[in-house]
C-alpha cells in the first residue's frame, strides 16, 4: 500500500483550480481524488488507467508500440536526470503517490 506524500503543485494548476477541485471532492465526501478510477482484479488502480491512457494516445494519434503511459515517466525521469536534477528529487514526484484525501 503506498505511504501519504507531499507533492509540489504547480502554480499554473492552482491558477487552473486544482486546489478548489480538490476542495470539492472533499465537500462531496469522496474518500479518493478521482473516485472514478477502478482497481484491477490486483487491487491496483494502475491498470485501468493506463488502459485509458493508451486509448487516449491512440486517439490523438500519437501511439507507437514503444510508448505507453508509464513511458511518460520514464521520460520525466530521464529528463530530470539530464537536467542534473537530484535523484531525490524526482524519486519522491515518481513513486508511487496516494490519491486518498
Amino acid at each position: 500500500m503506498s505511504s501519504r506524500k507531499d507533492v509540489p503543485i504547480h502554480k499554473d494548476l492552482i491558477d487552473l483550480g486544482f486546489l478548489d477541485f480538490v476542495n470539492t471532492q472533499k465537500g462531496r465526501g469522496k474518500k479518493r481524488l478521482f473516485p472514478e478510477l477502478t482497481i484491477d482484479d490486483h487491487g491496483k488502480y494502475g491498470a485501468n488507467f493506463s488502459k485509458h491512457a493508451s486509448r487516449f494516445l491512440n486517439a490523438c494519434d500519437v501511439k507507437t508500440e514503444n510508448n505507453n503511459f508509464h513511458s511518460f515517466r520514464h521520460t520525466f525521469i530521464d529528463a530530470c536526470r539530464n537536467a542534473g536534477i537530484p535523484n531525490d528529487m524526482w524519486h519522491k514526484l515518481t513513486q508511487g503517490i496516494n490519491w486518498d484525501l
